[in-house]
């Protein structure tokens, strides 16, 4: 008779390996999460602070796993202006400088007006002995006053491994402590991991745009490979400089996230000191955000914004433009002339309005030919916003029929606009309605044919109420 085996004790958390333990702090931290998507999406505290809430937990359980995951609680950094508490994370980094290195992305929240306390006589001895010791002190020092708003810059300079900042352009006065340390000590002040930076708003009635800013952060990271502007973009008749006639060859995104330029001469000065400096660009996306008064296609209709796109023609391979916002992009003067679209020979990603391609609106007897004309060769994403009035319908039945001699394209996304309330994530995607003159079905089974796979995502609103787009 074979003796019974004694029970194996079930294997607990600390008796994994070193990787796995390591994968399973990095699944609860934004930072290794990301790609390249920077900055700041709905929800995006609400997830950190519970991700970080879970590697706090980790940290507790012994002391093998606080060697572990402690990183990973550093590797995203907030800084926001707390009254009373604005230099909290400054001072555990001071103190502690070997967390500087595991410090992977900064994000900066800040709000003057909420500002109503200053840092304590100590304190502020303490950070002007900090950016002394950087190279960045000014000559008179740093007063309480503007302390707090140089705090960040600080906290740049001190993190060696910083690959991504998320800044309030806004509520930053200006890069004066950067601007010292690069003259003090020219490339050894780079940043020479950043590669992620994005300049967004936290008020938004903010009226202006500090270009200085950005060509600070833009001096300082020399390897940038992704931009990202989510924010009101004007100086009130100031010119363009940001790049200082230096070319960011690195650099390969630019997004353009709920952006507002409503100036005619400083949007188009904007756009082109951002294509001149980065020839090496591999993905635009640019989408508007609704103010009644601020049509950016009232002064820059889409065949003029993809003019100043020309340069990149040959280079980009993902190009999004989503004017849905804008009530003025149904005008005919938005509609791309025929086959431009398919000069961006490189194209493999491409977002489109149907109001920037169908010229049926003003040509009612036309052929729904208007997309298939302009669908580069090498495409393999399309990604539709149509309206559900649209005449573009046609010209989708149209694509899903003829579309067999597109040898490269694999998936076509469509998204309704509609112009009512809606409650779903417009980001989400599955088995939703289509207009009622629309067979979903019999579209997908025409696609199908070609092999092509056509999905659908959750309708977006352009409802409009007391002048603000709800979406």
């Amino acid at each position: 008779m074979t003796a019974a085996m004694p029970e194996k004790d079930p294997m607990g958390l600390l008796d994994l390996p070193l990787e796995i333990l390591k994968m399973i702090c990095a699944a609860l931290c934004l930072h290794c999460q990301e790609t390249e998507n920077v900055g700041m999406p709905p929800g995006y505290f609400e997830h950190d602070r519970a991700n970080r809430q879970g590697v706090i937990s980790l940290c507790r359980v012994s002391k093998t796993l606080r060697v572990v995951a402690q990183p990973f609680l550093y590797h995203s950094v907030l800084y926001q202006w707390i009254p009373g508490d604005s230099s909290s994370i400054f001072h555990t980094i001071i103190h502690r400088p070997a967390l500087a290195e595991w410090v992977k992305k900064l994000d900066v929240i800040c709000d003057v007006r909420k500002c109503t306390q200053f840092p304590s006589p100590e304190e502020v001895k303490e950070i002007n002995e900090t950016a002394k010791q950087l190279c960045m002190l000014p000559t008179n020092g740093l007063e309480k006053e503007r302390s707090s708003w140089f705090l960040f810059e600080l906290l740049i300079a001190l993190c060696p491994c910083l690959e991504t900042v998320n800044v309030d352009i806004q509520t930053w006065p200006g890069p004066s402590m950067l601007e010292r340390r690069k003259e003090e000590l020219g490339q050894q002040a780079v940043t020479t991991k950043l590669k992620n930076i994005c300049f967004h708003e936290n008020n938004p009635l903010s009226m202006g745009f500090n270009a200085s800013v950005v060509t600070t952060l833009l001096r300082s990271s020399p390897k940038l490979q992704h931009l990202k502007f989510a924010m009101f973009i004007s100086t009130h008749g100031h010119s363009v400089n940001m790049f200082q006639g230096k070319s960011v060859r690195t650099l390969r995104t630019i997004h353009m996230e709920d952006c507002d330029m409503p100036d005619k001469r400083y949007s188009r000065s904007f756009l082109t000191d951002l294509i001149t400096h980065a020839p090496n660009i591999k993905s635009f996306w640019y989408s508007c955000y609704f103010r009644s008064s601020t049509q950016v296609t009232r002064h820059m209709p889409f065949p003029r914004m993809l003019g100043f796109l020309e340069p990149l023609k040959h280079s980009l391979v993902s190009l999004d433009i989503d004017l849905t916002r804008d009530e003025d992009s149904k005008r005919a003067e938005n509609v791309v002339n025929r086959g431009l679209l398919k000069s961006f020979t490189n194209l493999e990603k491409l977002g489109l309005d149907d109001t920037l391609f169908c010229m049926h609106r003003a040509e009612p007897t036309r052929d729904p030919t208007c997309l298939i004309e302009q669908i580069p060769l090498k495409l393999k994403l399309l990604t539709l916003r149509i309206h559900e009035d649209s005449p573009a319908w046609e010209d989708l039945t149209m694509l899903g029929k003829y579309g067999g001699w597109l040898p490269n394209l694999r998936t076509v996304v469509v998204q309704t606009i509609t112009s009512h309330p809606v409650d779903q994530d417009p980001d989400e995607e599955g088995t939703f309605e289509v207009p009622s003159h629309v067979n979903g079905e019999h579209l997908k089974e025409l696609f199908n044919r070609n092999g092509v796979q056509l999905r659908f995502k959750a309708p977006k609103s352009s409802y409009k109420e007391e002048g603000n787009t709800l979406v």
